[in-house]
């Protein structure tokens, strides 16, 4: 699968038919390419043949074999391709093949929204192709659509063969599209659609657009049509606030508490080479909100980058992250306070399609109880430089060696008394951006749990020492001997919890 989503070949155009193979092509058609290798015996050749109509193009596969001396044609499929000018520009389609394992690829879409397939058949004992997997990934803007990406293996023999195979016949088997193809038949909403009242949408400043969307009951009273609205700002595209409206008595709406911190990347207009796509263009489709009787979750799927991504030459044609994590952050409502505190965090990692047999599920003594205003980021999520981060832990004060052996020479060693934040779970940091600057940072520095502690702020760390407190500030690399952790916080505020 690696090799398959890593890299997406074309079929190349204006070469010669081999004279061995000129014999099957149809009047009306054109060579594309051959497949295989034509001199070995028993073994089998895929030739892609073109033609064109007046509306769209027609593509035909030919599945070649040579017996003996002799190569004779196996079957032919002229519908399981995608017609490039249907889709327009996007079209395109590929072929994959060994002795045994035909891949058929398909890009299709637009300039803003691609789908990329990939379909797979495997050569059975009895010499003929039959359907194995279906893979699809989408992007919008080039940012993958992680909540749609998809893989379908068979898990018993299934008899379609190569030969009947088309778009139809291959979901028809694929559970998911089933249920999908059923509920449309029946006229069945998978999804509810919402509508935001005028007396939301009144309220909201101009340049301001709806990205995300939930209705519910927020605060369990007798007013049952509350909402959630992630909003972009149109002028300054890296500037997001959630904002919760609180259905009243009169069915007018209220303002509640607003989140600017959580999805707010206007650093990044600060740099010219921000590396962080998924940051610049923050893709909306990797963001979920649900409202439950008196709670919300803010549900998100993030790719999971590693240093061999922070390169400045990117191939921006078709970036595929293999790695991401699911992570689900729910607040609840209080009652007495009459606001919303974060209680619960989920997060799951997966390679591929998969989950990676890593997952967590931390509750309000690990994360901290912590107002959705206040909220900065996901609990173990966190990025350099000017992005504000909340960590949440217990303030303590640490000894390390110094000068001149920094713990090489312990009994000559300085010992260097430093204040140091220590979490209840670990912490992932990344670089927001690629800049020369070494305090945005160059890498990735994860299952971070202990944070050396600075501030330029008049702050008495000393009457918080031993006890849990919420921070609030900025994260940088770890740049010189003095810093004795991976990555370091410049403290702007403190909240004993």
């Amino acid at each position: 699968m690696l090799i398959l989503l890593m890299s997406f070949s074309l079929a190349s155009t204006g070469q010669k038919a081999p004279k061995e193979l000129k014999r099957f092509i149809p009047r009306g058609y054109t060579f594309v390419e051959a497949i295989g290798d034509l001199h070995t015996n028993f073994e089998d050749i895929i030739l892609r043949l073109n033609k064109k109509g007046e509306n769209e193009e027609e593509v035909k596969l030919l599945m070649l074999r040579r017996i003996n001396k002799e190569i004779i044609q196996i079957f032919e499929n002229s519908h399981i391709l995608f017609q490039d000018s249907y889709y327009g520009d996007a079209g395109a389609t590929g072929i994959f093949f060994s002795h045994d394992t035909l891949t058929v690829s398909t890009i299709t879409g637009s300039i803003s929204y691609k789908e990329f397939v990939w379909v797979t058949f495997v050569k059975r004992p009895n010499s003929e192709y039959y359907f194995d997997s279906y893979t699809t990934i989408s992007q919008n803007y080039g940012l993958e659509n992680l909540f749609e990406r998809f893989n379908y293996s068979v898990e018993d023999i299934y008899e379609l063969h190569f030969d009947d195979a088309d778009e139809a016949s291959i979901k028809a088997i694929i559970p998911k599209y089933q249920i999908d193809i059923s509920n449309a038949a029946n006229g069945i909403k998978t999804e509810e659609e919402i509508t935001i009242p005028e007396e939301i949408t009144n309220i909201i400043d101009d340049n301001w657009s709806i990205r995300v969307s939930a209705k519910g009951d927020l605060n369990k009273d007798m007013y049952k049509q509350d909402y959630i609205l992630l909003l972009q700002n149109d002028t300054f595209p890296t500037q997001t606030v959630i904002q919760l409206y609180l259905q009243q008595k009169d069915n007018s709406y209220k303002k509640g508490p607003v989140n600017s911190h959580l999805y707010d990347f206007s650093i990044l207009n600060d740099y010219l080479s921000p590396l962080f796509s998924h940051l610049r263009e923050i893709n909306f489709e990797n963001i979920k909100i649900d409202i439950h009787e008196g709670s919300f979750d803010i549900h998100q799927r993030v790719p999971d980058f590693d240093d061999s991504d922070f390169q400045l030459n990117v191939d921006e044609s078709f970036s595929f992250i293999p790695n991401y994590t699911d992570q689900n952050l729910s607040f609840k409502y209080d009652a007495a306070t009459k606001d919303w505190y974060s209680n619960n965090y989920y997060y799951e990692n997966f390679s591929y399609f998969d989950p990676a047999n890593a997952w967590e599920n931390w509750e309000e003594g690990i994360i901290g109880k912590n107002t959705f205003a206040d909220v900065c980021n996901f609990p173990n999520y966190t990025f350099y430089g000017g992005k504000e981060t909340m960590l949440y832990g217990t303030l303590t004060e640490k000894i390390f060696y110094g000068e001149p052996g920094y713990g090489e020479t312990p009994k000559i060693d300085q010992k260097i008394k430093v204040l140091v934040l220590e979490t209840d779970h670990y912490v992932n940091t990344y670089p927001i951006a690629y800049n020369d600057d070494p305090e945005v940072g160059l890498s990735i520095s994860r299952d971070n749990a202990e944070f050396q502690l600075y501030s330029e702020k008049n702050i008495d760390f000393k009457k918080y020492l031993g006890k849990k407190v919420a921070l609030t500030g900025h994260l940088y690399p770890q740049v010189n001997a003095h810093q004795f952790t991976p990555v370091i916080m410049v403290v702007d505020k403190v909240k004993l919890k």
